[in-house]
């Protein structure tokens, strides 16, 4: 199954399990004392298993930003190569904004936009030639 088929469900799933051996590695740990070897191999598997364990979750991390960056209104084309500054607006007389109206990407920084803009700055990020996104210093 693909990682892109995956369901909500099937990701924690996935975590619970990460974590239920997290448990076990260390229980089966403290019941080798005394055989080195195995003890060092479970060392190794357990560093692996929390490497792999990181990568999820900053691969599900990288999805809601990409989630997030592709629902933002833009008012022109997104050109791959190009930095997108990221924007909350900010509710006016406790009006609730839309969410798909929440957020919007503009091409100009806001030093460049000075005071033309009262609405949060979340970050800058460059849109990559496979329509990935990175996140981008400040400038």
């Amino acid at each position: 199954m693909a990682l892109s088929n995956l369901s909500k469900d099937h990701t924690n799933n996935l975590l619970l399990a990460l974590n239920e051996n997290n448990i076990l590695a260390n229980q089966i740990i403290t019941e080798k004392k005394g055989q080195h070897a195995t003890i060092a191999k479970l060392e190794i598997l357990y560093r692996q298993m929390e490497f792999l364990k990181s990568e999820i979750n900053r691969v599900m991390d990288e999805g809601a930003i990409t989630s997030l960056l592709n629902k933002a209104k833009i008012k022109c084309m997104k050109c791959p190569g190009t930095t997108y500054h990221l924007f909350q607006k900010k509710s006016k007389n406790d009006k609730i904004i839309n969410e798909t109206e929440m957020y919007y990407l503009s091409k100009l920084h806001p030093r460049e936009l000075g005071d033309l803009t009262k609405d949060n700055y979340l970050g800058s990020f460059l849109l990559k030639d496979d329509f990935t996104w990175i996140q981008v210093l400040d400038y």
